[in-house]
C-alpha cells in the first residue's frame, strides 16, 4: 500500500456527522492515515469557543485535502464540503454501503467517492487515488474569485 505522505497533499481533514458511531470510526480512520503517514485531523480535534465553524474553516484552509462522509446527508458536513470546493480544495466523499438509506444529492456526483464497508476499504482506495490532480472547481471551468450570477449551480 502506498505511503500517504508520499503525496503531493499529505494532509487531511475529516468531516463526518457528530454521531457516537461515526466519530468512533472516523477517529479510527484518521488513526490508520496517520499510520501510513498522512497529517491527519477531524473536526473533533478542534477547540470549541462557541461557534465551531471558525475553527473547522481554518482547518479546511489549511488542509490539502478534505475527506467527508456523506452517507446522512447531513447539512453541516454538505456546508463543509461546498466551502472546501469554493476554496479549490480536494475532496473526498465517503458513502457506507452498510446503510440502508443513504441520503445522497444528485450534485454530490460530480465529486469522487470511495463506497465503503470497513475502514480498510477507505483506506484502501486513498492509497489509489491520485490525489494531487484536478480539483472539482478546476474541471468546472471555474476559479476561485469567479462570480457567476446565472442561479444555484451553473456547469458548462
Amino acid at each position: 500500500m502506498k505511503n500517504l505522505a508520499a503525496l503531493s497533499i499529505p494532509t487531511a481533514f475529516l468531516v463526518y456527522p457528530a454521531h457516537s458511531h461515526m466519530s468512533e470510526r472516523m477517529l479510527a480512520l484518521a488513526n490508520d492515515l496517520r499510520d501510513l503517514g498522512a497529517q491527519v485531523s477531524s473536526w473533533e480535534d478542534l477547540s470549541n469557543p462557541g461557534f465551531l465553524f471558525e475553527p473547522i474553516a481554518a482547518s479546511i484552509k489549511d488542509a490539502g485535502l478534505l475527506i467527508a462522509d456523506v452517507t446522512h446527508g447531513n447539512p453541516n458536513v454538505l456546508f463543509e464540503v461546498g466551502y472546501a470546493i469554493a476554496l479549490n480544495k480536494h475532496v473526498v466523499l465517503l458513502k457506507d454501503d452498510n446503510k440502508k438509506d443513504p441520503v445522497l444529492l444528485p450534485p454530490l456526483d460530480l465529486i469522487r467517492r470511495i463506497d465503503y464497508s470497513t475502514r480498510p476499504d477507505i483506506v484502501a482506495a486513498l492509497s489509489k487515488f491520485e490525489i494531487e490532480s484536478v480539483t472539482l472547481l478546476d474541471q468546472i471551468g471555474r476559479q476561485p474569485g469567479d462570480h457567476d450570477h446565472s442561479g444555484l449551480y451553473f456547469l458548462p
